[in-house]
């Protein structure tokens, strides 16, 4: 009697396996693909501030040191 029960259920058991495994495949890859997405926005954001860093550490590079105080000076005072 259980044999035929247990038979006769068996393949919505392995139905009902297949969708959990199939969405909690899908859920991972969405994870997946989220924080691969979040890196690639996190290195473009630290390529713009490196670039900007540089462009800064150049620019006091090539003034002269008085120039360098009365900027500073300056920067100061307006924050």
């Amino acid at each position: 009697m259980i044999d035929v029960f247990l038979g006769q259920i068996w393949p919505y058991v392995l139905g009902a396996l297949a969708i959990l495994a199939a969405w909690l495949s899908a859920r991972r890859s969405g994870k997946l693909a989220a924080h691969a997405e979040d890196a690639v926005h996190r290195a473009q954001k630290k390529e713009k501030t490196d670039k900007e860093v540089r462009n800064v550490r150049n620019e006091v590079a090539s003034l002269d040191d008085d120039t360098v105080d009365r900027e500073l000076d300056r920067w100061v005072r307006n924050r």
